[in-house]
Protein backbone atom coordinates (compact mmCIF):
# COMPACT_ATOMS: atom_id res chain seq x y z
CA UNK A 1 0.00 0.00 0.00
CA UNK A 2 1.45 3.57 -0.85
CA UNK A 3 2.10 6.06 1.91
CA UNK A 4 -0.66 8.04 1.51
CA UNK A 5 -3.04 5.18 1.55
CA UNK A 6 -1.61 4.48 5.08
CA UNK A 7 -2.33 8.30 6.14
CA UNK A 8 -5.87 8.45 4.86
CA UNK A 9 -6.54 4.90 6.43
CA UNK A 10 -5.18 5.72 10.02
CA UNK A 11 -7.04 9.39 9.54
CA UNK A 12 -10.32 6.80 8.96
CA UNK A 13 -9.54 4.67 12.14
CA UNK A 14 -8.93 7.31 14.36
CA UNK A 15 -12.28 9.41 13.34
CA UNK A 16 -14.10 5.87 14.14
CA UNK A 17 -12.61 5.49 17.04
CA UNK A 18 -12.49 8.96 18.63
CA UNK A 19 -16.98 9.19 17.68
CA UNK A 20 -17.36 5.82 19.54
CA UNK A 21 -15.92 7.21 22.17
CA UNK A 22 -17.58 10.19 22.25
CA UNK A 23 -20.99 8.55 21.64
CA UNK A 24 -20.13 6.22 25.18
CA UNK A 25 -19.40 3.32 22.88
CA UNK A 26 -17.62 0.10 24.89
CA UNK A 27 -14.22 -0.68 24.12
CA UNK A 28 -13.81 -3.35 21.80
CA UNK A 29 -14.17 -6.80 23.27
CA UNK A 30 -16.59 -5.29 26.04
CA UNK A 31 -19.48 -4.63 24.12
CA UNK A 32 -22.81 -5.71 25.44
CA UNK A 33 -20.31 -5.70 28.84
CA UNK A 34 -22.14 -4.78 32.16
CA UNK A 35 -20.63 -2.27 33.97
CA UNK A 36 -23.15 -0.76 36.35
CA UNK A 37 -21.88 -0.98 39.98
CA UNK A 38 -18.93 -2.36 41.62
CA UNK A 39 -17.80 -5.75 40.17
CA UNK A 40 -18.66 -8.44 42.48
CA UNK A 41 -15.53 -10.06 44.78
CA UNK A 42 -14.10 -13.41 43.54
CA UNK A 43 -14.99 -16.19 46.35
CA UNK A 44 -11.66 -17.15 47.92
CA UNK A 45 -9.75 -19.94 46.38
CA UNK A 46 -9.02 -22.37 49.34
CA UNK A 47 -5.74 -24.46 48.14
CA UNK A 48 -5.96 -28.40 47.92
CA UNK A 49 -4.32 -30.09 50.16
CA UNK A 50 -1.90 -32.98 49.63
CA UNK A 51 -4.37 -36.14 49.09
CA UNK A 52 -2.40 -39.56 48.77
CA UNK A 53 -4.27 -41.98 46.14
CA UNK A 54 -4.76 -45.62 48.30
CA UNK A 55 -7.42 -46.79 45.45
CA UNK A 56 -9.39 -49.98 46.72
CA UNK A 57 -10.77 -51.74 43.66
CA UNK A 58 -14.24 -49.91 42.40
CA UNK A 59 -14.66 -52.01 39.16
CA UNK A 60 -18.18 -52.88 37.88
CA UNK A 61 -19.07 -55.48 40.48
CA UNK A 62 -18.88 -52.95 43.33
CA UNK A 63 -20.78 -50.21 40.71
CA UNK A 64 -23.65 -52.59 40.47
CA UNK A 65 -23.83 -53.23 43.86
CA UNK A 66 -24.30 -49.24 45.02
CA UNK A 67 -26.59 -48.73 42.65
CA UNK A 68 -28.77 -51.48 43.42
CA UNK A 69 -28.04 -50.37 47.49
CA UNK A 70 -28.90 -46.95 46.45
CA UNK A 71 -31.92 -48.40 44.68
CA UNK A 72 -33.22 -50.16 47.56
CA UNK A 73 -32.27 -47.83 50.49
CA UNK A 74 -32.99 -44.26 48.53
CA UNK A 75 -35.04 -45.21 45.09
CA UNK A 76 -32.27 -44.02 43.10
CA UNK A 77 -30.74 -46.55 41.14
CA UNK A 78 -27.01 -44.78 40.63
CA UNK A 79 -23.27 -45.27 42.39
CA UNK A 80 -22.60 -41.70 40.96
CA UNK A 81 -22.64 -38.96 43.58
CA UNK A 82 -23.58 -35.11 43.84
CA UNK A 83 -21.96 -34.20 47.21
CA UNK A 84 -24.34 -32.08 49.86
CA UNK A 85 -23.12 -33.39 53.34
CA UNK A 86 -19.63 -33.96 54.54
CA UNK A 87 -19.63 -36.54 57.41
CA UNK A 88 -16.84 -37.01 59.56
CA UNK A 89 -16.22 -40.36 61.57
CA UNK A 90 -13.62 -41.92 63.34
CA UNK A 91 -12.70 -45.84 62.26
CA UNK A 92 -11.93 -47.38 65.97
CA UNK A 93 -8.43 -48.24 65.26
CA UNK A 94 -5.53 -46.49 65.51
CA UNK A 95 -4.23 -47.74 61.67
CA UNK A 96 -5.46 -46.40 58.95
CA UNK A 97 -4.67 -49.42 56.86
CA UNK A 98 -6.81 -51.97 58.45
CA UNK A 99 -9.87 -49.10 58.00
CA UNK A 100 -9.02 -49.61 53.88
CA UNK A 101 -8.21 -53.31 54.51
CA UNK A 102 -11.80 -53.45 55.46
CA UNK A 103 -13.03 -50.93 52.95
CA UNK A 104 -11.08 -53.29 50.15
CA UNK A 105 -12.39 -56.42 50.84
CA UNK A 106 -16.16 -55.62 49.86
CA UNK A 107 -18.02 -58.21 52.29
CA UNK A 108 -21.60 -57.45 53.87
CA UNK A 109 -22.19 -55.10 56.43
CA UNK A 110 -22.63 -56.47 60.41
CA UNK A 111 -25.58 -54.92 60.55
CA UNK A 112 -28.12 -55.44 57.34
CA UNK A 113 -25.48 -57.90 55.77
CA UNK A 114 -25.90 -55.92 52.36
CA UNK A 115 -23.35 -55.61 49.60
CA UNK A 116 -21.48 -53.43 49.07
CA UNK A 117 -19.20 -52.81 52.01
CA UNK A 118 -18.58 -49.96 53.64
CA UNK A 119 -16.40 -47.55 52.43
CA UNK A 120 -15.46 -44.01 52.94
CA UNK A 121 -14.20 -41.99 50.09
CA UNK A 122 -11.36 -41.01 52.66
CA UNK A 123 -9.10 -41.64 55.80
CA UNK A 124 -6.93 -39.38 58.07
CA UNK A 125 -4.20 -41.19 59.49
CA UNK A 126 -2.72 -39.36 63.24
CA UNK A 127 0.06 -38.34 61.09
CA UNK A 128 -2.04 -36.32 59.10
CA UNK A 129 -1.82 -37.98 56.04
CA UNK A 130 -4.95 -38.18 53.54
CA UNK A 131 -5.69 -41.24 52.08
CA UNK A 132 -8.29 -41.18 49.24
CA UNK A 133 -10.00 -44.39 48.55
CA UNK A 134 -12.60 -44.07 46.18
CA UNK A 135 -13.01 -41.36 43.13
CA UNK A 136 -15.51 -38.52 44.80
CA UNK A 137 -17.59 -39.34 41.53
CA UNK A 138 -18.98 -42.45 43.42
CA UNK A 139 -21.36 -43.10 46.20
CA UNK A 140 -19.17 -44.83 49.15
CA UNK A 141 -21.36 -46.29 51.99
CA UNK A 142 -20.17 -44.81 55.45
CA UNK A 143 -23.73 -43.17 56.41
CA UNK A 144 -26.90 -44.71 56.69
CA UNK A 145 -29.51 -42.43 55.30
CA UNK A 146 -26.78 -40.09 53.36
CA UNK A 147 -25.09 -42.52 51.50
CA UNK A 148 -26.65 -40.92 48.21
CA UNK A 149 -25.13 -37.37 48.93
CA UNK A 150 -22.44 -37.92 51.62
CA UNK A 151 -18.71 -37.89 50.97
CA UNK A 152 -17.22 -39.46 54.49
CA UNK A 153 -13.98 -38.46 56.31
CA UNK A 154 -12.52 -40.88 58.70
CA UNK A 155 -10.22 -39.96 61.30
CA UNK A 156 -8.06 -43.02 62.01
CA UNK A 157 -8.23 -43.36 66.14
CA UNK A 158 -9.31 -46.36 68.23
CA UNK A 159 -12.23 -46.72 70.94
CA UNK A 160 -10.65 -48.19 73.89
CA UNK A 161 -13.23 -50.13 76.06
CA UNK A 162 -14.34 -48.12 78.84
CA UNK A 163 -13.76 -44.83 77.01
CA UNK A 164 -16.69 -43.10 74.96
CA UNK A 165 -16.93 -41.95 71.45
CA UNK A 166 -16.64 -38.06 72.85
CA UNK A 167 -13.42 -39.21 74.62
CA UNK A 168 -12.41 -40.34 70.74
CA UNK A 169 -13.34 -37.33 69.34
CA UNK A 170 -11.08 -35.03 71.19
CA UNK A 171 -8.02 -37.40 70.71
CA UNK A 172 -8.76 -35.86 67.29
CA UNK A 173 -9.25 -32.35 67.96
CA UNK A 174 -6.10 -32.22 70.37
CA UNK A 175 -3.89 -34.34 67.71
CA UNK A 176 -2.71 -31.42 65.29
CA UNK A 177 -1.55 -33.20 62.56
CA UNK A 178 -4.46 -34.94 61.80
CA UNK A 179 -7.18 -32.47 62.79
CA UNK A 180 -5.06 -29.90 60.31
CA UNK A 181 -5.62 -32.03 57.62
CA UNK A 182 -9.29 -32.93 58.25
CA UNK A 183 -9.76 -29.40 58.38
CA UNK A 184 -8.23 -28.44 55.09
CA UNK A 185 -9.70 -31.42 53.02
CA UNK A 186 -13.00 -29.81 54.36
CA UNK A 187 -12.57 -26.62 53.67
CA UNK A 188 -11.30 -27.40 50.31
CA UNK A 189 -14.46 -29.95 49.93
CA UNK A 190 -16.77 -27.26 51.28
CA UNK A 191 -15.59 -24.86 48.29
CA UNK A 192 -15.28 -27.42 45.20
CA UNK A 193 -18.89 -28.35 46.29
CA UNK A 194 -20.55 -25.27 47.93
CA UNK A 195 -21.47 -27.93 50.85
CA UNK A 196 -22.60 -25.50 53.62
CA UNK A 197 -21.37 -25.24 57.20
CA UNK A 198 -24.23 -26.60 58.48
CA UNK A 199 -24.25 -29.59 56.42
CA UNK A 200 -20.61 -30.57 57.77
CA UNK A 201 -21.62 -33.33 60.49
CA UNK A 202 -20.49 -36.01 62.81
CA UNK A 203 -22.01 -39.33 61.96
CA UNK A 204 -24.26 -39.34 65.03
CA UNK A 205 -26.31 -36.83 63.80
CA UNK A 206 -27.34 -38.11 60.34
CA UNK A 207 -31.11 -38.06 61.60
CA UNK A 208 -30.96 -34.53 62.11
CA UNK A 209 -29.78 -33.89 58.18
CA UNK A 210 -32.25 -32.63 56.26
CA UNK A 211 -31.00 -34.82 53.41
CA UNK A 212 -31.56 -37.95 55.30
CA UNK A 213 -33.76 -40.55 53.93
CA UNK A 214 -33.88 -44.49 53.52
CA UNK A 215 -36.92 -46.33 52.18
CA UNK A 216 -36.08 -49.31 54.35
CA UNK A 217 -35.60 -48.60 57.73
CA UNK A 218 -35.91 -45.02 58.13
CA UNK A 219 -35.81 -44.82 62.09
CA UNK A 220 -32.23 -46.80 62.39
CA UNK A 221 -30.17 -45.29 65.37
CA UNK A 222 -27.53 -43.80 64.40
CA UNK A 223 -23.44 -44.32 65.03
CA UNK A 224 -21.86 -42.52 68.16
CA UNK A 225 -19.31 -41.27 66.57
CA UNK A 226 -18.25 -37.45 66.41
CA UNK A 227 -20.85 -35.66 68.99
CA UNK A 228 -22.41 -33.02 67.78
CA UNK A 229 -20.52 -30.48 70.65
CA UNK A 230 -17.29 -31.74 69.15
CA UNK A 231 -18.37 -30.83 65.47
CA UNK A 232 -19.30 -27.39 66.53
CA UNK A 233 -15.61 -27.49 67.68
CA UNK A 234 -14.69 -28.47 64.30
CA UNK A 235 -16.61 -26.14 62.35
CA UNK A 236 -15.33 -23.18 64.65
CA UNK A 237 -12.04 -23.83 62.86
CA UNK A 238 -12.54 -24.09 59.99
CA UNK A 239 -13.22 -20.53 60.05
CA UNK A 240 -9.22 -20.05 60.07
CA UNK A 241 -8.67 -22.44 57.12
CA UNK A 242 -7.73 -19.81 54.24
Amino acid sequence: MAASGVLVLAATVFAVVTAGAAGGAAPAGRAGAHVAGAPKAAAPRIAKPPITQNPIVFGTKRKNETAAYCKRHYGSDSYLLTPKVIVLHFTGGNDWKSAWNYFSQDVPDPEFHELPGPVSQFIIDQKGVIHQTIPLKYRGRHTYGLNYVAIGIEFAQALPSGESAAWADKQILNRPAQINAGLRLVKWLQATYHIKLSNVIGHSMAHSSPYYKDLLHPHFPDHSDWQKADVLVFRSRLSSVH
